[in-house]
């Protein structure tokens, strides 16, 4: 009985060893849809301020692992020496709900400039703490984020280390879109922002961002539901006006952002889709 039993129990042990290692941990799903592969900004006047192209790069969970921001210039431009050294390295790095973010130009190997992010639960940005870095000595400067019952950001405060008082701009939504941004100082408001919209969801692939936000933190910060078609800016008495090239597939491609003067800023995007 004893061999017997000796037997069953390796017989036991063996079939549980192979269906261990038969059903293990599944392996990550495959990355499947469209993220935004790089960001082009031509500016109106090219000739004192450079175009810029960022190129994304990803982790296998679809977060952004770094972003490498190009500045080309014309060798024979007063601008070619300072803006070449601008190119720059952002990489980032995840831990719970903190993100640091650490900037690094052309051949340096210590970080220029530091931010640390930090996201709730439904992975929004409810802080930012910058100016932490090794050629940095400026002031901490911090960003706090609050969202109404929606999940629309509709308080946004900047504070800096050693300095009384702080900056606020509340935003005004309806429909998922932005209508309006105010912006105050400690001598009350200082300027004012309102949109209007086309019916055209706004739609950037699987990261659904404010272009400026990506390329600065490799999310959303917020972001209107619809493609903006005119914002008015009342602290410079200015208007902006847009228009958009889409893919078949609904995908923003190229913005051009028409100025007061004329000039036009242009943002071409390109995708990878798998």
């Amino acid at each position: 009985m004893l061999k017997k039993s000796l037997f069953l129990d390796l017989l036991i042990v063996i079939v549980c060893i192979a269906a261990c290692k038969k059903t293990g941990t599944p392996a990550p799903a495959k990355f499947t849809g469209c993220r935004i592969a790089t960001i082009t900004e031509v500016p109106a006047d090219t000739t004192t301020i450079p175009r810029t192209t960022y190129r994304f790069y990803y982790n296998n969970d679809g977060t952004v692992q770094h972003i490498y921001a190009y500045i080309p210039l014309d060798p024979s431009s007063s601008y070619y020496s300072y803006y070449q050294s601008q190119s720059h390295y952002t990489y980032f790095a995840y831990s719970g709900n903190i993100i640091q973010v650490r900037m690094v130009y052309g051949t340096q190997t210590t970080p220029s400039l530091i931010d640390t992010i930090t996201v709730d639960d439904q992975k929004r940005v409810v802080s930012i703490s910058s100016g932490e870095s090794y050629y940095y000595s400026g002031p901490l400067i911090l960003e706090n984020y609050w969202y109404d019952s929606t999940g629309d950001m509709y308080l946004h405060t900047t504070s800096r280390e050693g300095m009384a008082g702080q900056s606020m701009d509340s935003a005004y939504w309806q429909g998922g879109d932005i209508t309006a941004y105010l912006s105050y100082n400690i001598g009350g408001l200082v300027g004012n922002k309102s949109y209007s919209y086309y019916d055209t969801l706004y739609n950037t692939g699987n990261i659904t961002a404010n272009l400026a936000d990506f390329e600065n933190y490799g999310r959303g910060i917020f972001s209107s539901k619809h493609l903006v078609k005119r914002t008015f800016d009342s602290f410079t008495d200015s208007t902006k006006t847009y228009s958009y090239l889409l893919d078949a597939s609904g995908k923003i491609t190229n913005i051009s952002e028409t100025l007061d003067g004329g000039g036009v800023n242009t943002t071409q995007i390109t995708y990878n889709c798998e």
